[in-house]
């Protein structure tokens, strides 16, 4: 309940609470990746309480994409924190307001933007107990629950180089853009708040340091267009201090094109476009070369490249593969091609056992799918996948999704029915 929350709060601040109890030192810093209720004057004081302690507290801002009050976030002396996703833009679940102090990465498993064959969440400790004993793991997750610790671990870094940082201290180094990489609107918005937390800026701005050395910056660190994306976002910037001045990005081919959107010293977002116009059908990788006087970076690009994107398959020919859970070799794989708007498929005779559903598409024709710029699913997700146990009775309404790194609509979804003789399958695009 909210009441347990605000008793660990009080007890983390070292202020009196149920358990008659506090820590031998208090909290520096609570983080709370958590939402749900009202305003309440009861929290808003323990919060107050704890913030004349001088412990500092961070809150996820909420996943409902709403600009209404989340609390705890909105509470008065709480900073609290949006999401962005891995093209830098406010996550598309994540609530935004007057109320935001700060972003941080929050996650989206509707990109794969460095083309890694993953989608871009953030990896996070789990457990999964489906076999009846917890199997601690990690996995890709996203919201604003993720996006908050962010900024409760670059405070913690902060705190380490000047203990003495007040919870004022921090609200005044914000407000400043001290730091942040301002995003959005210039200086503060309701989307980004003072911008994105930035690790390297903060630290020093605790420190006190006044950096002098400049450093390039490019990201994200990788470009993934996927089958259908024809252009993307590259920003260059200067991560260190004094003057830095950056050249226009060059390429190792000519069908990558650039269209500055930068200051006189060449920083900012450049628009990368391709033009697959000419290219053969396959799977391209090339690269992005940023120069500037404080030194270079090779920017990787994957492009892939099928004729039948133009007629409108946006998914077009995907492997579906049956794994035996237990010795994690192949049972069986199948191609699903598109027929009026749909991927039919199927499996015949499969074993009695356990399987894990991967699905994706081998473009470059080496046999692995999922590589860098190719489709790729799993159940449930790529990073956790779940078995699906067949015993002779039907197993219907599983649902995975296959997608293309950089895509320009949600995923394809998948529907799965399965038998013990036959798995029947139809995969509907949305």
């Amino acid at each position: 309940t909210s009441y347990d929350v605000m008793q660990a709060v009080l007890f983390a601040a070292g202020l009196p609470n149920d358990s008659g109890t506090v820590p031998p030192r208090r909290a520096d810093i609570i983080n709370l990746s958590l939402a749900g209720g009202g305003y309440s004057k009861t929290e808003q004081e323990a919060f107050s309480a704890a913030r004349a302690q001088g412990v500092i507290v961070v809150a996820a801002a909420g996943n409902s994409s709403s600009s209404s009050a989340t609390y705890p976030a909105s509470y008065n002396g709480v900073i609290s924190v949006s999401a962005v996703d891995s093209k830098l833009s406010r996550a598309s679940y994540s609530n935004y307001g007057a109320l935001i102090d700060v972003a941080a990465p929050g996650g989206s498993t509707q990109w794969d933007v460095n083309g890694d064959g993953q989608y871009d969440g953030i990896f996070s400790t789990s457990g999964n107990d489906y076999t009846g004993t917890v199997d601690f793991t990690y996995a890709l997750m996203t919201g604003t629950s993720m996006a908050a610790p962010h900024v409760a671990g670059v405070l913690a870094l902060m705190k380490a180089v000047q203990p003495a940082l007040t919870p004022d201290n921090i609200d005044a180094l914000l407000a400043s853009g001290a730091m942040t990489q301002d995003l959005g609107a210039a200086g503060r918005d309701n989307d980004f708040g003072y911008g994105l937390i930035d690790a390297y800026k903060a630290v020093v701005a605790a420190s006190g340091e006044v950096p002098s050395t400049p450093m390039l910056v490019a990201f994200p660190s990788a470009l993934n267009f996927g089958a259908l994306l024809n252009q993307s976002m590259l920003t260059v910037a200067n991560g260190g201090g004094g003057a830095m001045v950056a050249e226009t990005p060059t390429a190792n081919v000519d069908w990558i094109h650039f269209e500055p959107q930068v200051d006189a010293n060449g920083l900012g977002n450049y628009v990368v476009r391709v033009d697959r116009i000419g290219l053969k059908s396959g799977s391209y990788v090339a690269s992005i070369t940023v120069t500037s006087d404080a030194g270079s970076m090779i920017i990787p690009v994957y492009v892939d490249v099928d004729s039948r994107s133009a007629a409108g398959d946006s998914a077009r020919y995907q492997w579906i593969v049956l794994v035996n859970a237990q010795s994690g070799k192949t049972f069986d794989a199948t191609q699903a091609v598109v027929t009026a708007e749909q991927y039919e498929f199927s499996f015949r005779n499969v074993a009695a056992g356990d399987y894990y559903v991967i699905v994706g598409s081998d473009l470059d024709n080496d046999g692995f799918i999922c590589d860098g710029g190719e489709a790729c699913g799993a159940y449930m997700v790529n990073q956790e996948l779940g078995t699906i146990s067949v015993n002779g009775t039907d197993i219907t309404n599983l649902w995975l999704r296959s997608a293309f790194g950089d895509y320009a609509a949600p995923p394809t979804s998948t529907r799965f029915e399965f038998a013990k003789t036959g798995v029947t399958r139809t995969i509907t695009r949305q």
